[in-house]
């Protein structure tokens, strides 16, 4: 029995799981392996961004919350992150 590639759902919550352990190198690759399954997901992007904030990697955190909000414009947890990013 052949054991299934994870999906784009299962790769952010491991994303997720690794950052809630500080691993942000780790979750990164996983937001990275979910965006190339479903790239219109709003919230993957946006998760990919806490990571780099993690990391020190402001600019390419608030270019990776842009990308966020063009799919979903009005997400309240995105632009408060975006405002958080832009204060650091």
């Amino acid at each position: 029995m052949q054991i299934p590639a994870p999906s784009a759902l299962v790769w952010n919550q491991m994303g997720i799981a690794y950052e809630m352990l500080f691993d942000y190198k780790h979750a990164m690759r996983c937001y990275s392996e979910s965006l190339k399954i479903n790239p219109r997901d709003p919230v993957v992007p946006n998760n990919l961004a806490t990571a780099q904030d993690g990391t020190k990697q402001f600019s390419s955190a608030e270019r990776t919350y842009r990308k966020s909000l063009k799919l979903e414009p009005n997400s309240a947890l995105t632009l408060k992150n975006l405002g958080t990013n832009l204060l650091m």
